[in-house]
């Protein structure tokens, strides 16, 4: 539960020469009790899951399944290409389907909401998330009429810019990172929000970007199986590409 942070803090430690590299580092929680009578500083509001009601009955008892549509999968194919070597993020909207009897759920990703970099901008290698940026999204996605809903975000890894001239590159740049760990606890810590990052796989030119994506798994963030759906999805099947467990 609190690998990111930790490696957050060692990063800084590392930074701050406080800390060797390959130095062992171990972590000690203290729990402390609530004085009795004590009255909270303030009020957190939480909002429900936006569940809707539905029967899946091709979807196994107890799962989570996550399907993306060919339209939006196309239109971040366009804006990373567009991006060339900068990356670019945006914020993921769809639907969390629950059906109740089979206890199963599917989170559809239907479209997104581009995101300008913060003030640190964005490269090859970094994009600046500015908290306003998400606020200003989610009050855009809570304007919309068609019940779409937050549901994750979007970013890509792209290659260097040489590799878009190089059709037979070899190079892979779709992964999940340890920066990119810390942006997903922090801004999406419910178990139906997910995490897709677009870029460059070993088997396809970098003019075709390709996908995988990433979840909540007993606390964890890891790779999890992504779905196409729309009338376009077989065109899809080369750039969607699970994890093994060895790139993992």
């Amino acid at each position: 539960v609190f690998a990111p942070q930790a490696r957050h803090l060692i990063r800084a430690l590392l930074a701050a020469k406080r800390l060797e590299p390959e130095s062992p580092v171990q972590w000690r929680l203290q729990l402390t009790p609530r004085c009795q009578g004590a009255v909270a500083s303030g009020r957190v509001w939480r909002n429900p899951y936006p569940l809707e009601l539905d029967s899946l009955p091709d979807r196994p008892e107890c799962s989570l399944s996550v399907a993306a549509e060919d339209t939006l999968l196309d239109a971040v194919q366009r804006r990373v290409v567009a991006a060339g070597a900068t990356e670019c993020a945006g914020m993921l909207l769809g639907r969390v389907r629950h059906d109740l009897e089979r206890r199963a759920v599917l989170v559809s990703l239907q479209d997104e909401i581009p995101l300008a970099a913060g003030a640190g901008g964005a490269s090859q290698v970094h994009f600046s998330f500015d908290p306003a940026s998400w606020v200003r999204a989610r009050l855009e996605a809570s304007r919309r009429e068609d019940g779409l809903v937050p549901v994750g975000w979007v970013h890509s890894h792209p290659p260097c810019g040489a590799c878009f001239e190089q059709t037979a590159c070899p190079g892979e740049t779709v992964f999940f990172s340890a920066s990119d760990e810390e942006v997903h606890a922090a801004a999406f810590p419910s178990p139906f929000m997910v995490g897709l990052v677009a870029g460059k796989l070993r088997h396809l030119p970098a003019r075709r970007p390709g996908f995988r994506l990433y979840g909540w798994s007993r606390a964890r963030i890891v790779p999890i199986p992504i779905e196409v759906s729309g009338p376009g999805a077989d065109a899809f099947r080369a750039e969607v590409r699970p994890v093994t467990p060895e790139e993992d």
